[in-house]
Formats: structure tokens, C-alpha cells, sequence
């Protein structure tokens, strides 16, 4: 995460009000609110660390990943949407998302998939997974009332499940990282 995070805020980002001034080549100079310079804010933090790191190492290609970003900002890093939950709904969103995210020139996105209650993991983490192996890189976050989130907590069926879909990964890994 990389845009303005102010945490004892309501919005947990700076408030809206907030001036920042422009003053750079190519630019009018003037003052400009938080609320329009929140996601350029996040895209120059990645800029400055890719070439930062490019100067660090010249001969290494720089991988940088931001929540953040703004029109131009897939010059300098990948992104991935943000804290998800693990229901249907938002997987149901995520294909648009990264379409779209590619449409935009982010070649290389990310979801990230957050562990479910025993209840719904049976049924809508595998589906999510059967998804991942299509992403650059797989991401599972547990949640606060569960530790485990391993393949096999839940059981042969359940790991013979997601086996196959990691084994996939596996197979196109040469692919997903030319990608990014």
C-alpha cells in the first residue's frame, strides 16, 4: 500500500480538503485537493522506488507492486485490487477487474484472496482457486479467526482439489512471468 493512509480517519486517507501543491515540469503550478491527487499520489511513490531500484541495479529489470496507481502508473508497477474478501461476490468481480486492469496496460495484476470461515471455504475457495492459477501470483491471506489456510486443512477432497489447480500454476509459470 503506498497511497496516503491516515488510519485514526473515518475514510483511512487523508481527508478530502487536504491541498497539495504542484510544482513540476510540464505542470501549472497550483494546489489541487487530496481527493484528486490520492491514486497520483500512490503512482509517483511506485515511480520513484522503480527508479530508484533501476539505479540501484541497472541490469535488473525493477518489479514493483502498488495498490495505488493513476493513468500511466503500469510504466512503473504492477497492482492488484486491493483487500477482497473470499465471497462470491467479489470473486464474481474480479475477472472484469483484471480485464480491465489489462485493457489498461497493467499486464501483470494481482487478487488478492482472503480465507473463509470453514462453512464457505468448501465451496468458494476452490472455485477461487481454480481463478489464481491465472494470475502472476497466487495470494491468501487467513483471516483473524483463522490461523490455518494451508491446502490440506480441509481434508483429502479438498486438497485434491486445489492440488490440481496449484499443479496448473505450475505448468504455466514460463507464461505468467514472461507476462510481467
Amino acid at each position: 500500500m503506498n497511497e496516503p493512509a491516515v488510519f485514526e480517519t473515518p475514510t483511512k486517507t487523508m481527508p478530502d480538503d487536504v491541498q497539495h501543491r504542484i510544482d513540476e515540469p510540464g505542470f501549472d503550478k497550483r494546489t489541487a485537493p487530496h481527493l484528486e491527487i490520492h491514486n497520483v499520489y500512490g503512482m509517483q511513490n511506485a515511480r520513484g522506488t522503480y527508479e530508484g531500484l533501476l539505479a540501484l541495479r541497472p541490469n535488473e529489470r525493477p518489479f514493483v507492486m502498488s495498490r495505488a496507481s493513476y493513468a500511466g502508473g503500469q510504466r512503473y508497477s504492477t497492482t492488484w485490487t486491493g483487500d477482497n474478501s473470499s465471497t462470491w461476490n467479489h470473486l464474481r468481480m474480479t475477472v472484469p477487474q483484471i480485464v480491465n486492469l489489462g485493457l489498461s496496460g497493467f499486464s501483470c495484476q494481482e487478487r488478492m484472496w482472503a480465507d473463509l470461515p470453514v462453512h464457505r471455504r468448501l465451496t468458494c475457495l476452490p472455485s477461487g482457486l481454480k481463478y489464481q492459477p491465472f494470475n502472476p501470483s497466487i495470494v491468501t491471506t487467513p483471516q483473524k479467526e483463522r490461523a490455518c489456510h494451508e491446502v490440506w486443512v480441509d481434508g483429502p477432497q479438498q486438497e485434491a482439489i486445489r492440488r490440481r489447480y496449484i499443479e496448473e500454476r505450475y505448468r504455466l509459470m514460463p507464461y505468467l512471468y514472461t507476462v510481467c
